[in-house]
């Protein structure tokens, strides 16, 4: 299966709960960390050191969109809350 993570976090995220919480992803959606073959975030999160280790970590290239190109794709479970301090849901 090929997949792609789209990845968010709090500002500080410490690198060991990112992996955590991808590995408990995959796991519930029967992946594996080689199924993962796109990596993207918002652009806001380009300096988020947690973020940049785990890609490093895997080897995995990070993609960075714009706020507005974000909220131009469906969300099966948008949030206001991200909505709110981003501008994408």
């Amino acid at each position: 299966m090929n997949i792609a993570l789209g990845l968010g976090c709090d500002r500080g995220t410490p690198a060991v709960t990112i992996h955590q919480c991808i590995a408990s992803a995959l796991t519930e959606a029967a992946c594996s960390w080689a199924d993962v073959q796109a990596v993207a975030s918002i652009d806001l999160k380009a300096d988020e050191p947690g973020l940049a280790e785990v890609a490093a970590q895997q080897g995995w290239s990070i993609r960075f969109f714009p706020a507005a190109a974000l909220a131009a794709v469906p969300v099966p479970n948008p949030s206001e809350t991200v909505r709110k301090y981003t501008g994408t849901p």
